[in-house]
């Protein structure tokens, strides 16, 4: 058998792309691409003919851009955000004074209420709840 000295790969933390400030030129286009996206969510949600959605839950939200574009398109009544890093680190413009819920995640656990989402895969409450 041959053995192969291999180089130790280095792998970068999650999202370091999200850490630091972004340039109002690439918040603007971030705000773009959410519009996009949200018109994309709404065409797929019709098409599908399910209805109103009550919840919306994000996974790998980012900034929030697409989540508050979502909201205010009416898409959903609760609005939250999970991401590898803090997504209340950087918001996107508006994102704060929106009532949106983003939380950072470690990916195991979505790190909300299942009252919230009604989930198996959602932390315990801390209120009491049937779920």
């Amino acid at each position: 058998m041959v053995s192969l000295k291999l180089p130790t790969l280095v792998t970068p933390a999650h999202n370091v792309h999200y850490e630091g400030e972004y340039s109002e030129h690439m918040m603007r286009w971030r705000g773009l691409c959410a519009r996009d996206k949200v018109a994309n969510l709404k065409a797929l949600l019709a098409a599908a003919g399910t209805g109103a959605t009550p919840q919306v839950l994000e996974v790998g939200c980012g900034t929030g851009a697409v989540l508050l574009d979502a909201k205010r398109a009416g898409i959903g009544d609760t609005h939250s955000g999970i991401d590898l890093a803090d997504p209340n680190a950087h918001p996107h413009p508006g994102v704060a004074e929106s009532g949106l819920t983003l939380k950072a995640c470690d990916g195991r656990a979505i790190p909300l209420c299942r009252c919230q989402l009604r989930s198996r895969f959602c932390e315990p409450c801390s209120r009491t709840c049937a779920r």
